[in-house]
């Protein structure tokens, strides 16, 4: 753990490993031993990843999508270990990131990556929908704040893939193509079932596949 990268990784992974625990913790087959062990190891990964971002508030890093994935990851350890000091430190995370979106359905930060600011975008929107998802099954509707921002930013990302010529415009360069990998799009499919968009769904039917590493594999049914 002695790089910044370092420390993404280990927030994506945890994250990973936490929404896949989610989908499993129900089976009556795993010990109550191991189940104590496995919640525990999350929320001591998820509390270590956390306090990286103690004191990067200034940081780029502190309020771009970095800061998104740890919250996603750090949240969900914390539904896993029923930790809500954990749950509510995802919270604040979805809030930083949610903030910044523009009316227009940007997040500057993301626009300054140039000539993959659109990529951005979509990787940004991923952990942000997510996190929207889990605290949905804790009885919060974060979908609605900042005026139904986070709808903007999916909508404007997603439009994107499509006809990149409002990123290039606004970022000044020509957009790297989306490939319509998994990551680029599949994490949209809680989000259109919550909001109807032939756009996406023709979009989701052309992806490589349905699963995402950094968000425990395929979507719940």
């Amino acid at each position: 753990m002695s790089t910044n990268q370092a420390t993404y990784v280990q927030g994506w992974m945890v994250g990973s490993f936490a929404i896949a625990w989610l989908k499993i913790r129900t089976d009556p087959a795993i010990p109550s031993a191991r189940r104590s062990r496995i919640t525990a190891w999350l929320a001591a990964v998820a509390s270590l990843n956390a306090g990286y971002y103690a004191t990067r508030a200034a940081k780029a890093d502190g309020r771009n999508n970095h800061r998104y994935w740890a919250g996603l990851a750090v949240m969900a350890a914390g539904i896993a270990g029923d930790r809500r000091d954990l749950y509510n430190w995802g919270i604040e995370s979805f809030r930083i990131g949610v903030s910044q979106i523009t009316l227009d359905g940007t997040l500057p930060l993301e626009m300054d990556r140039r000539a993959l600011a659109l990529h951005y975008h979509l990787f940004a929107a991923a952990p942000l929908v997510a996190m929207a998802e889990l605290a949905s099954a804790n009885g919060a509707d974060l979908y609605q704040d900042d005026g139904g921002a986070l709808i903007r930013l999916v909508r404007r990302a997603i439009a994107g893939i499509s006809d990149p010529a409002f990123f290039a415009a606004r970022a000044g360069i020509a957009q790297e193509p989306v490939k319509l990998h998994a990551e680029d799009i599949a994490w949209a499919i809680p989000f259109v079932g919550r909001f109807p968009d032939p756009q996406i769904t023709t979009l989701l039917a052309r992806a490589s596949s349905s699963s995402i590493l950094y968000l425990g594999g395929l979507p719940p049914p």
